[in-house]
């Protein structure tokens, strides 16, 4: 959520939503009115991750979609960063769709987890996986969103490559989510400005062969100098390797672990910071070279919950 003052706003602090939420039954929804709480503060990027909880109870039958019976509930809002920074999408507006799937037990929808903004070369391909989990009885499977998905309805919505002066279109791999793409040749903006490219991907949960959840991750890929002199900080231990799979049990002993990055750069501060915290665990983050922190969690319900950490010099 690109915001004009992060300096002004602060983790655990309550702000009113800015898009409507609509629930796909034609009953209602919520208009400006939603109160999140933030969940995360980039300055530096000057963005916010909050979250809010929304209950709705549905009273008609659901419609089937794509051979599921279900809802199609989803947040809009208008609109998408302008130009020039963002070169696909302008100012259009934005659409966050779900399924949701009361028919299956087992159909809670996938999470998942990545920065608002990926950084990748300008001039070179660029490979980073977007993150998901779902229930043990279903698989996953990726694809990107199509423009009636992604947009509000009245604008359009094109994936980076489809840009008339962009690269070739990029690939997420159907079965891992590793999203590949190389801009070389790709539109920039101008000169001292970040170049901007929006993507939507769809995350896809199956039992089976049937398809019974989905859920969308809306970022922005930022094309950068690979040239430049200033390197990036990298975790260290005690962090946890990537992919690392923690499990508990509700109400038992909390989970924790340390994290560590450090920057080759001498006189460099690193920060940390974590993407898809629930709202119940705490991270302390030290800046520093390196910085350090540490997470704590005990779940008071079941389920699952990716964890992505950044840290920034």
């Amino acid at each position: 959520m690109p915001i004009s003052n992060t300096n002004s706003i602060v983790v655990g602090q309550m702000i009113r939503g800015v898009s409507a939420i609509a629930f796909g039954d034609g009953q209602g929804f919520t208009q400006n009115s939603t109160l999140y709480t933030v969940t995360l503060v980039d300055v530096a990027n000057d963005t916010l991750i909050s979250k809010a909880v929304v209950n709705h109870t549905y009273f008609v039958s659901p419609p089937v979609i794509g051979g599921v019976a279900g809802w199609r509930a989803f947040t809009e809002g208008c609109c998408r960063l302008s130009p020039p920074s963002h070169i696909n999408n302008p100012d259009v507006g934005i659409r966050i769709t779900t399924l949701v799937n009361l028919g299956v037990p087992t159909a809670q929808s996938p999470v998942s987890g990545i920065s608002p903004i990926v950084d990748c070369p300008k001039s070179a391909l660029c490979l980073f996986q977007v993150p998901a989990i779902a229930p043990p009885s279903q698989t996953i499977s990726y694809r990107f969103a199509n423009t009636t998905e992604a947009s509000d309805g009245q604008g359009f919505f094109r994936q980076p490559g489809q840009h008339p002066a962009a690269s070739p279109d990029p690939v997420i791999d159907f079965t891992t989510g590793i999203y590949s793409w190389n801009p070389t040749g790709a539109t920039l903006a101008p000169a001292g400005t970040n170049t901007l490219y929006s993507t939507q991907v769809i995350v896809e949960g199956r039992i089976g062969a049937a398809l019974v959840s989905w859920i969308a991750v809306d970022f922005f890929i930022r094309l950068s100098d690979t040239a430049s002199p200033d390197r990036p900080p990298v975790f260290v231990a005690p962090t946890l390797p990537e992919g690392t799979i923690l499990t508990t049990t509700v109400g038992a002993a909390p989970v924790t672990f340390d994290v560590a990055a450090s920057d080759p750069d001498t006189g460099d501060t690193v920060t940390l910071g974590m993407l898809g915290m629930p709202v119940d665990a705490t991270f302390a983050p030290t800046a520093g070279n390196p910085a350090t922190g540490t997470f704590t969690w005990t779940p008071a319900s079941a389920g699952a919950a990716i964890l992505t950490l950044t840290a920034q010099d």
